[in-house]
Parts: structure tokens; C-alpha cells; sequence
């Protein structure tokens, strides 16, 4: 069941901490969980809905603070160019057996940056009648990405293979797609972001 009010916004990564300037050097290498958070609210309102999220754990870093909606993008510098690949799916429930396979797959992994991403989803989304748009997941409790990114491209297929692994066993059969995530991972990845009556419909359009 979903906790947060539709105010708040959450994209949640597990990774292996890189070696970010604003992290502490003893957790870099070290698992940890980074959320960003937005509260479409103000003082009060957003504090409470923080508050169960900071009573998790200690936060190693925590800037969240009031903003305009503008400022949120104003001092996000893009890292370096890489490479990744990613893939996207859709999942009914996170449990503890999923956060066990996240956890195999990031300790198996070699890419330099690594991560497992969840995006909740329900609220305001589930309200909108699939029928209504291109999306066809709506009704989905979360969308679950796993993502790599890498520096040389003679190691791509090694990142490729690991990503599919880690897609498979996270997201199962019915996983579904986002097209916004997706890279040339052929037709019946577009279908799966487009199923049934949602191809049909584009099509003709």
C-alpha cells in the first residue's frame, strides 16, 4: 500500500555509491539508497510527509529543502558522457524478495555505475482511465528500471547481458515497458510498452 500523498514524488535508487564529491569517502563502494524526493506543497504539509522516509536511517546526506519548482533543475550539471543501457519494466508489488535479487544483481555487476531504480506509481496516475492516453500501465504498483553506465564501448555487451539478466528475474514475465527508458531494443519491446489495443490505436492514428 502507498503511504505518500499525491504531493510527493519519489524516484529511489539502489547502487553502489560512487565516489560523489557530497558523499563521505568511507561509503563510497558501499551500497546505499538515494531518493529524490519533490513535495508539491509547503512547510508543515512536506514535513510530514518526510518524516517516515528520514526515520528510516540516519540520511549520510540530506539536502532537501523548499524550493521553487524552477530552482529543482537550476543547479543540475549533467555528469560526463557515457554509455548505458537500461532496462524498463513495470511490477504489481516490491518485496523482500525482490530488494534480496536487486541487491545479487548489483553485487554482480562490473559497471562502474549501477543501479536499480524504483518510481512508485498509484495516485493521480492510476486515476486516469488507461483509454485516455498512450500509457498503458497505469493500473501497475511501481515501474522498476535497472540501469548501467560505462565508459568503453568494447564492454557493452558484457553490461547489455547483465542488464537483461537483472531485468528477467526483477521484473518477470509481464513486465511491460516504458518507452521513455527504452534504447533499439527491438518490436516486441515497443509492444511491450504498446500492448493490444494501444498498438492498434497508434497505428491508426
Amino acid at each position: 500500500a502507498c503511504i505518500a500523498s499525491d504531493e510527493l514524488s519519489s524516484v529511489v535508487n539502489l547502487m553502489i555509491a560512487p565516489p560523489m564529491p557530497f558523499l563521505p569517502p568511507e561509503v563510497h563502494g558501499r551500497f546505499v539508497l538515494m531518493a529524490i524526493l519533490v513535495h508539491a506543497g509547503g512547510g508543515a504539509a512536506a514535513e510530514r510527509a518526510l518524516a517516515p522516509l528520514r526515520a528510516l536511517a540516519t540520511p549520510v546526506f540530506d539536502d532537501v529543502a523548499p524550493m521553487r519548482y524552477a530552482e529543482v533543475f537550476a543547479h543540475h550539471t549533467p555528469p560526463p558522457a557515457r554509455l548505458a543501457t537500461i532496462r524498463s519494466g513495470f511490477v504489481d508489488e516490491l518485496g523482500l524478495e525482490t530488494a534480496e535479487a536487486a541487491f545479487d544483481h548489483l553485487r554482480r555487476g562490473t559497471a562502474p555505475m549501477r543501479v536499480v531504480q524504483v518510481r512508485m506509481l498509484g495516485g493521480a496516475v492510476s486515476r486516469v482511465p488507461a483509454e485516455d492516453t498512450a500509457f498503458a500501465h497505469r493500473a501497475r504498483g511501481a515501474m522498476l528500471n535497472v540501469g548501467a553506465m560505462y565508459e568503453r564501448l568494447d564492454h557493452a555487451a558484457e553490461h547489455e547481458t547483465w542488464a537483461g539478466a537483472a531485468s528477467r528475474d526483477l521484473h518477470g514475465e509481464h513486465a511491460g515497458a516504458y518507452v521513455g527508458f527504452m534504447g533499439d531494443e527491438g518490436e516486441a519491446r515497443v509492444r511491450a510498452a504498446y500492448p493490444d489495443r494501444f498498438w492498434a490505436r497508434l497505428s491508426r492514428i
